[in-house]
Formats: C-alpha cells, sequence, structure tokens
C-alpha cells in the first residue's frame, strides 16, 4: 500500500529492513545508495544516527513502524552542517512509534527538513507537540497525524506565530488533548478533523484559508467554532464544496460564505442556528 501509494519501482532506489534487532556493516553499503527506505519492527533504530549521518543524506522516503525503541527522528550530532547537506526527506512516515518523544533532540539547523512534503504520524503516545517551530516544514504539502493521545498542540513554541505556506492536506484524526490548531495555512484546500474532543475552534478568522475546497469535523465535543473571531468580512471561503459536521454538541453556527457548496452534511449538532450562511451572507 505505502510503495505503490508514494513511491513506485520506478522513482528510485528502495531497501527494506525488518526485525533487526542489531545494526550490520553490510548494510551500509546498500543504504548508502538507498533513495527509499522501509524500517519495520527493527529494535536497533533509535533515530536516523543508527543509520549513519553519510547514507541518509540523499534519502527522499522513509517508512518507519513499530520500532520501539526510536526516540527521535533526528540527534542534533546526525548532521555536521546541514546548511550543506542538510536531509532531503520528501516523505517521512511513523506508525506504532511507542517511545518517540520529539522530532529531534535540541535545537535543530534550518535546512534539515527543508525538502520535506509528507508527514505522517501514527500511534506516537509520546509525542507533545509536532515540531517547536513551523520554520522547519516550509515545503510541506501534507500532514497527517492521528492516534497521538497526549499531543497537544501542532507546535510546540506558543509564542511564535507559525506558518505552512504550501500545505494543501491537513488531517488530525483522535488526539484527545488537542487544543487548537494555531496554524496559518494560506494554500490549505482539505481539512478533515475527528476524535478531538478538547478543540475549542478549528481556524483564526484573521487568516481564513481562502483555498480549501473540502472542510469535515467529526465527534469533537468542544468545538463551539469553526472560525475565531468570525465577521461578516472575513468569512468567505470562495472555492468550500464539500461540508460534513457531525457530533459537534457546542457548534451554534457554521457562519461561512461558500457560492460554490455541492455537498452539506451535519448530524448530531443539537445547538446549531445558523445553517443558510454556507450559502448566504451570515446574519450579523
Amino acid at each position: 500500500y505505502l510503495l505503490t501509494r508514494h513511491c513506485s519501482k520506478s522513482q528510485g532506489r528502495l531497501v527494506e529492513i525488518h526485525h533487526l534487532s542489531a545494526f550490520s556493516e553490510g548494510i551500509e553499503a546498500v543504504l548508502h545508495n538507498a533513495e527509499y527506505i522501509f524500517l519495520f519492527d527493527s529494535l536497533f533504530f533509535k533515530s536516523f544516527s543508527d543509520l549513519g549521518a553519510g547514507n541518509i543524506k540523499t534519502l527522499k522516503g522513509c517508512w518507519i513502524e513499530g520500532c520501539e525503541n526510536m526516540e527521535f527522528v533526528i540527534e542534533t550530532n546526525d548532521l555536521v552542517d546541514s546548511s550543506e547537506r542538510g536531509i532531503e526527506l520528501e516523505i517521512l512516515w511513523i506508525s506504532n512509534a511507542s517511545s518517540l518523544r520529539s522530532m529531534y533532540s535540541e535545537n535543530l539547523r534550518l535546512g534539515s527538513f527543508q525538502n520535506l512534503k509528507c508527514l505522517y504520524l501514527d500511534c506516537c503516545p509520546k509525542l507533545l507537540s509536532v515540531f517547536f517551530s513551523s520554520h522547519l516544514l516550509q515545503m510541506l504539502e501534507i500532514l497527517h497525524v492521528r492516534f497521538c493521545e497526549n499531543l497537544v498542540a501542532l507546535f510546540g513554541d506558543y509564542v511564535e506565530e507559525h506558518k505552512l505556506p504550501n500545505l494543501r492536506t491537513l488531517r488530525l484524526w483522535e488526539l484527545p488533548k488537542l487544543e487548537s490548531i494555531g496554524c496559518i495555512m494560506p494554500s490549505l484546500q482539505s481539512l478533515e478533523v475527528g476524535e478531538c474532543p478538547m478543540l475549542g475552534h478549528m481556524l483564526s478568522s484573521r487568516h481564513v484559508p481562502e483555498k480549501l475546497e473540502v472542510l469535515k469535523v467529526r465527534n469533537c465535543s468542544e468545538l463551539g467554532n469553526l472560525l475565531e473571531g468570525l465577521t461578516p468580512d472575513n468569512c468567505k471561503l470562495p472555492h468550500l464544496a464539500e461540508v460534513h459536521l457531525w457530533g459537534l454538541p457546542k457548534l451554534t453556527r457554521i457562519g461561512i460564505e461558500s457560492p460554490l457548496l455541492r455537498s452539506l452534511e451535519i448530524g448530531d449538532c443539537s445547538v446549531l442556528l445558523h445553517v443558510s450562511s454556507l450559502t448566504d451572507m451570515p446574519e450579523n
């Protein structure tokens, strides 16, 4: 599934490592030429440093699943000079990483994730935030985060105003401690959020994602507003075509003008009062 969806055999050199408890020297020569690596249930792997810094300079895609000893993706000493040879990852998929505490151990040099386009995080119970700063993810286009039970925020720096200028798809699922998304996403086209009971609002009306086409929200019991600080002047989503809202008991109004809306599904939103604003200007 991962291979066919993200990386066909014609795209580059691929290595799969399964159930390896110790790193052997014979693998290093193979890794040195690899562009895509799949790591499954390999206990030796704690961070990229265990693959050798020289082996990951040209790595474009990495899938890590069930590596329960992994604490960081990158440790600071993984990169001698990231400005010259930053990791060239475009795809990073991490699943069932029970020990993952952070994406990197300490202050990370700019450039280390400069080409990352797709990031998937699944079942990482110790992860508190995805990244400290959005500055490291300026090329990111797809972000999926699910089943990370202690994730409080996407970014750990609460002072900085975070921005992901190229993000097109954001999917957040079953994050019971997530309180806000807290990010400007001007290129966002698809937003799906589900089972996030602490989430109070989706986005700030100061930075409406005007390119948004799909909005799906399910079972967020504290969600009172889709857009925080909504006014008639900042509620326009001209490209929004599909809206699904389910299990939002505190949502009182939608408050969005969307002239191109084709599909609207609403269920279990017991106090929702204003629905017509999706096709008409909201009431004052």
